[in-house]
């Protein structure tokens, strides 16, 4: 659940004008780059938990 609402934020976030954004400092491409390793970590540990069951 927690990997779909993620790319679901991310999807929603590329869609907003970027002034609308929120933004935590960092250059833009550290943001999405930070933003795109987190959703696909918790999306791979999403699956190997699904997997381990």
């Amino acid at each position: 659940m927690a990997a779909v609402c993620s790319w679901v934020i991310l999807t929603v976030l590329s869609l907003v004008q970027g002034h609308d954004r929120p933004h935590k400092g960092a250059l833009g491409n550290r943001e999405h780059a930070m933003a795109y390793f987190l959703s696909a970590l918790v999306t791979c540990l999403g699956i190997q938990h699904t997997k381990s069951r």
